[in-house]
């Protein structure tokens, strides 16, 4: 993904959006950092605006460039976050994470079963050498 100021700013403005469709207009927001020290700030403001709703004067010198930049294909982990964004939007959230937690307790208990076993083996390897 090659994102600009006005990417977080449409991204801003959707999350607003939503959540004022969705959870009565409350949003959680975190700041990671970035990457670039002298463009995070431009991405940054434009959040707040979008947000906001109200535009400052300040404008991104970087802008157009950005807008120029070629597309970069998404990271397969990116790939799977679009997608279960997807799902939940689609309202199919709810059973894919049914789903994976009924995995989890599977595996759960096939580890649980394996540790198990492994605990009765080391007993009868120690219960032989306390029996000679």
């Amino acid at each position: 993904m090659m994102l600009h100021s006005d990417s977080f700013r449409l991204m801003a403005s959707l999350l607003r959006g939503a959540a004022a469709e969705l959870c009565g207009g409350r949003l959680v927001l975190a700041h990671e950092g970035g990457y670039s020290k002298e463009y995070v700030p431009f991405c940054g403001l434009a959040i707040l605006e979008a947000l906001s709703g109200l535009r400052s004067a300040v404008r991104d010198p970087y802008l157009e460039e950005g807008q120029q930049l070629g597309y970069q294909d998404l990271q397969p982990l990116q790939r799977q976050l679009v997608d279960r964004a997807a799902l939940l939007l689609e309202g199919d959230f709810k059973q894919q994470e049914e789903e994976e937690i009924h995995e989890e307790r599977q595996q759960e208990k096939r580890q649980g079963q394996e540790e198990g076993e492994a605990v009765r083996a080391i007993e009868a390897v120690l219960a032989a050498f306390k029996d000679p």
